[in-house]
């Protein structure tokens, strides 16, 4: 009886924990939205010329005149030059106007950094339920639960896809194409705007925002089950600060213009990495089905262990 009331405090501390970080993304996600560009179109200077990101200065002839473009140490857009990597308007946005807003460098990493560690918290109030029984005595809460971790995973994987990089794009293409042979798998492709070929980022980056409502809605109700209130604000600014100095990995850019220049690897992202090993061993409709079918297992607990 003792684990048990133990069991359910550290749920409570870990449910309290995980709105507060939901209320920092929130934050930080409002913050990047005001400079980001959904588009996957080719970044463009203000005179309509193809543009690159450098960092430093760079001499640029105009007729006989000679510009300086850029700055010391700090990315910049600037005309292209033969041969150079062009960008789309959303990559853009992230290396240049959010990395140079002040604190939008902060604000990227907290915000793609605790995205991965609300997905881990999620997995752990789900254990952390299911060994308190609380499927038994609290049905709402249990499917919360189950709904917290996968719109966790979901607005996770589509902000990861937001910055428009090497990784985003192919992971676009793989993710695209197992997702076609999964169950509802055309429906979620459009619903995510990653059809294979027509990818559309305005729509993902939209999917993204709702998700995002759905997430602060969450922690609101989760939230009213908080436990011993200042440590869990104690450890949600804890969190927040290591997740303030953790680098983010940077992958190289996609070129706009070019698409991807010969074979690209690139490891999944470690919070959709086991699925992604499921998808490698089953296939992907047989994982599909086994994903669908255990979620609706784990929903419909409540009414076959009902007391």
């Amino acid at each position: 009886m003792q684990q048990a009331t133990w069991i359910d405090i550290a749920r409570r501390m870990c449910l309290g924990v995980f709105a507060m970080l939901i209320g920092i993304e929130l934050v930080t996600g409002l913050l990047l939205g005001l400079l980001y560009e959904p588009s996957r179109m080719p970044a463009t200077t203000a005179d309509g010329r193809t543009a690159t990101v450098i960092v430093g200065e760079r001499r640029e002839n105009v007729g006989p005149f000679t510009d300086t473009v850029g700055r010391p140490a700090t990315p910049s857009l600037v005309p292209t030059r033969p041969g150079e990597l062009v960008p789309s308007a959303a990559a853009a946005s992230v290396q240049v106007q959010i990395n140079n807003a002040p604190g939008g460098a902060i604000a990227r990493t907290m915000h793609h950094t605790l995205a991965g560690w609300l997905v881990v918290l999620a997995c752990i109030v789900v254990v952390l339920s299911a060994i308190a029984r609380v499927y038994e005595h609290a049905a709402s809460t249990w499917v919360m639960s189950i709904g917290m971790l996968i719109v966790a995973l979901a607005a996770a994987w589509t902000g990861r896809i937001l910055p428009d990089d090497i990784y985003a794009d192919v992971s676009l293409r793989i993710v695209g194409h197992e997702l076609l042979e999964a169950p509802l798998g055309d429906a979620l492709v459009a619903v995510l705007g990653i059809v294979p070929g027509e990818p559309m980022l305005a729509r993902t980056y939209f999917v993204h925002i709702l998700l995002g409502v759905a997430s602060v809605w969450l922690a609101y109700v989760l939230w009213r089950e908080r436990q011993h209130v200042p440590l869990v604000v104690g450890a949600g600014l804890a969190v927040a600060i290591m997740a303030a100095i953790m680098p983010i990995h940077a992958f190289g850019a996609r070129d706009a213009v070019t698409g991807l220049a010969g074979t690209v690897h690139v490891d999944p992202w470690w919070v959709i990495r086991p699925l992604h090993e499921l998808v490698g061993v089953l296939g992907a409709e047989l994982a599909g089905y086994v994903m669908l079918g255990g979620t609706l297992v784990l929903v419909l607990l409540p009414v076959w262990r009902r007391p």
